[in-house]
């Protein structure tokens, strides 16, 4: 049960790292537009939460990449030893 518990709030802490970031974008495509510039809200909204995105893959993404290969690893370790 607290490992689900863990998994929920680690999604929910995304969710709110991706909800700020595009907020953020769309704060600076709102001074963008007030000052007639090409890209405004809707740009900097994607834009930023693009980036944020991939931020959290790139930053978590792969550890379970890794750990699966590393689990992987010692089964071949555990079978080579045993065999």
């Amino acid at each position: 049960m607290d490992i689900y518990m863990d998994l929920i709030f680690q999604n929910f802490e995304f969710l709110i790292k991706m909800v700020l970031a595009t907020v953020m974008g769309a704060i600076i495509g709102f001074e963008r537009k007030s000052r007639n510039k090409e890209a405004g809200i809707r740009t900097h909204s994607i834009v930023a939460l693009a980036s944020a995105l991939m931020m959290i893959i790139s930053k978590y993404g792969f550890l379970i990449l890794i750990s699966m290969m590393l689990h992987v690893l010692h089964l071949k370790l555990f079978q080579e030893s045993v065999f």
